[in-house]
């Protein structure tokens, strides 16, 4: 399924070299209205889709293994035609499934920028409660919703506060919420996904009382990470990108040293 996308630059430049940028769950597009403008300025062409029963993108159901990333993969191609990747680069379940991607097409991308991938959990009832509970409380009273979400984060920018907030309001919540309780977001621990991979990675890693992967997941990924890549633990949340994003950018660039054309 071809999924919605937001452009940095838009119309797409087919001289810069590509980066697609994906977010995680519950999220869309909209959550990277800084990075992907920062790293267009830096000369990439930045792609960013909303996930099946994300943002604008549409919901068929049930959502099989696969289906997120043959969806990302029919984007690219879409989008950019048989252009590698220069960067692939997701956030939590973003970063799971363009891992998921490479591992059935490694030749898609050269190189790959993972923001705290999710470990796998046990016991998500407490975790589902809360999104039934934010969706019908943003469908009810959206200001509330997004004073919950300003007074838990009180450094982020109110765009990152309205950000969420219309996410939670666009999301397919129950159809997502059916593909975590099946398995099918949630199926292949991070360690395994990277083990099966070559090309170099960056892992930026949240704090990790607060992060998505930690304990011997968090080790394991860590030591499995292909030659010519690099962690680097940020002071920050699950959402570096907004708790601690010029840090997070700064990181992140240092790493890539700046777009490669196709072949480098």
């Amino acid at each position: 399924m071809r999924l919605a996308v937001q452009r940095w630059p838009d119309p797409i430049d087919p001289s810069r070299p590509p980066l697609l940028l994906v977010h995680g769950v519950t999220a869309s597009s909209r959550t990277w209205w800084r990075i992907g403008p920062a790293l267009a300025a830096l000369g990439w062409q930045v792609v960013a889709p909303d996930l099946r029963c994300h943002g604008r993108s549409a919901c068929p159901t049930p959502i099989g293994r696969w289906d997120a990333a043959d969806d990302l993969a029919e984007t690219v191609r879409a989008e950019l035609g048989d252009v590698r990747l220069d960067v692939a680069w997701g956030h939590s379940l973003g970063a799971r499934t363009i891992l998921q991607l490479l591992v059935r097409e490694p030749e898609l991308a050269g190189r790959v920028v993972l923001e705290d991938p999710p470990g796998l959990r046990g016991d998500r009832t407490e975790q589902i409660a809360n999104w039934r509970r934010e969706a019908d409380l943003v469908r009810r009273d959206p200001k509330a919703l997004a004073a919950e979400v300003r007074e838990r984060n009180p450094d982020w920018e109110e765009r990152d506060v309205a950000g969420v907030t219309a996410d939670v309001a666009d999301c397919r919540i129950e159809a997502i919420i059916s593909a975590v309780v099946g398995g099918a977001a949630m199926l292949d621990p991070t360690e395994a996904l990277v083990a099966q991979l070559a090309m170099p990675m960056l892992l930026l890693l949240a704090d990790e009382e607060r992060s998505g992967l930690s304990g011997p997941s968090r080790l394991a990924t860590v030591a499995r990470l292909p030659a010519g890549s690099r962690t680097v633990e940020i002071a920050a949340g699950h959402s570096i990108h907004r708790d601690a994003p010029q840090v997070y950018l700064a990181a992140a660039v240092s790493w890539l040293g700046g777009p490669r054309a196709a072949g480098h």
